[in-house]
């Protein structure tokens, strides 16, 4: 049985130029990554682990949203056999202290909070620098590309972060990859803190293979189809899915910048496979109402058999689901 790294080696084996990540760029554009590609950008971070001392069950917080970086840093942390901490996008300075400080993380990867509204005080890299004093066992603090760099000496930007890897060879990355084990840790995540402060559950590479054989018994997704990566990678929801199911199965995920505009990606990509929580769903379902209310011709057509298929194949595709199959 194997681990996602190993699947991920796989996927550079078997579909070196295939798609497999991809996000848009400034202007609207979509940027997208081959799996070779992806796999040179994982490698790099995870080198550059190797320069700063990371060892087996080290752990590795990612304080942010969904962008590229999250997937790179998450399974470069796995490469080396560390262990991934996800935390969620909007904690508070105290709620990082909690989950980087019990966690004992090493190194933090700090990205964006699409909710922040330019006010400074909901902004991760703030929200850490006010409470990085009590991280004692924080090393480094690296902010990915587009984040303000505060003046701490733990910062450091992402392009200089990944040239600390430079001088590690290939083989002493592989050698831990290849050596992983099941019973290896590969995440934390932790609880919502209903009960008290939230608590970090420890999810081996058993636990992710147990979950991805269940799951393969009904998602049946090959190789290129798309998905949306939108659900928070603190989450295990959204971790099954786009960290270790998308690897499982050599899918092409684009990446959502923001949940606000979940709907509008899927009406671009008219993705294979799209999970949600019920929230995203009753809007969908409300917009499709809305359209049916306003428009007469939806209204009568879709009670003509003949019509109303066509109309509903029309209808799916405007809400984003036209090539959706789960």
């Amino acid at each position: 049985m194997k681990t996602t790294p190993q699947y991920l080696l796989d996927n550079l084996k078997n579909f070196p130029n295939e798609p497999a990540l991809s996000i848009k760029d400034k202007n609207g554009d979509w940027n997208t990554d081959s799996w070779e590609q992806f796999y040179h950008e994982v490698l790099k971070v995870a080198k550059s682990f190797l320069s700063c001392g990371v060892q087996q069950n080290d752990k590795i917080s990612i304080y942010s949203y969904n962008r590229k970086e999250w997937n790179i840093c998450y399974a470069a942390a796995q490469f080396v056999n560390a262990v991934a901490v996800g935390v969620y996008h909007t904690c508070s300075s105290e709620e990082v202290e909690w989950v980087v400080g019990n966690s004992d993380s090493k190194i933090i990867f700090v990205g964006h909070n699409p909710g922040d509204n330019d006010e400074k005080e909901k902004m991760p890299n703030h929200r850490l620098f006010a409470c990085l004093d009590n991280l004692e066992k924080v090393k480094k603090v690296v902010v990915l590309n587009g984040v303000e760099k505060l003046d701490n000496s733990k910062f450091i930007s992402w392009n200089d972060f990944i040239s600390l890897g430079n001088e590690i060879e290939d083989n002493q990355v592989l050698n831990r990859t290849q050596n992983l084990g099941l019973e290896d840790t590969s995440s934390l995540i932790y609880t919502s803190g209903t009960t008290g402060s939230p608590k970090g559950v420890e999810l081996t590479y058993k636990n992710w293979s147990f979950l991805m054989n269940g799951l393969l018994t009904f998602l049946k997704f090959n190789q290129s189809e798309k998905i949306i990566s939108w659900l928070p990678g603190a989450h295990v929801f959204g971790q099954a899915l786009d960290n270790h199911y998308w690897v499982r199965r050599a899918l092409h995920m684009h990446i959502v910048d923001s949940p606000l505009n979940t709907v509008d990606y899927a009406k671009e990509i008219q993705p294979h496979l799209f999970c949600s929580v019920p929230r995203i769903y009753e809007k969908v379902y409300d917009n499709v109402r809305s359209a049916i209310k306003s428009k007469p011709i939806l209204k009568y057509g879709l009670k003509i058999p003949l019509l109303s298929g066509v109309l509903k194949k029309k209808l799916k595709a405007a809400a984003g689901f036209g090539e959706l199959r789960f």
